[in-house]
């Protein structure tokens, strides 16, 4: 069972994000890269920001802008944005509809046809520690 929800899953509000399934698939009513490798520029997250600011990925350091952050480090900066050219589109940590894990991280991403790259995730008193198939358990803190 999964036990955490994105909030317009859990309010049923499937068109916060989505068409009424005209259009073109995922049936989005904004854009949204769905690649995995993305160079990073605003549109392509249109749907993510219609409701999560931009701030989460415009400040290098931050205390406010986002909790995933180690000190002041923005980590969602450090992921998404990275060199402005290969940056990881949001989908590839959070399941945009419902995770087992905290914070809606993916247990697992599909890397290729064939391969699946592991995510676990832990939640930790003042940040937390991830683990993915490419990286050893990495903390941070706030």
């Amino acid at each position: 069972m999964l036990s955490i929800c994105h909030e317009p899953v859990r309010e049923g509000e499937c068109s916060d994000c989505h068409t009424n399934h005209s259009g073109e698939a995922p049936f989005t009513n904004a854009s949204f890269d769905g690649r995995m490798y993305v160079p990073f520029r605003p549109e392509a997250y249109d749907l993510c920001f219609q409701c999560h600011s931009l701030t989460l990925v415009q400040e290098d350091y931050t205390e406010t802008a986002t909790r995933f952050r180690h000190k002041r480090w923005n980590l969602h900066t450090h992921h998404v944005v990275r060199d402005g050219e290969r940056g990881f589109s949001c989908w590839v940590c959070h399941d945009v509809h419902a995770s087992r894990q905290p914070h809606l991280i993916n247990a697992e991403v599909q890397y290729n046809p064939v391969y699946r790259l592991r995510i676990d995730y832990r939640a930790l008193e003042g940040g937390g520690q991830c683990q993915t198939t490419c990286h050893k358990a990495q903390d941070y803190t706030r």
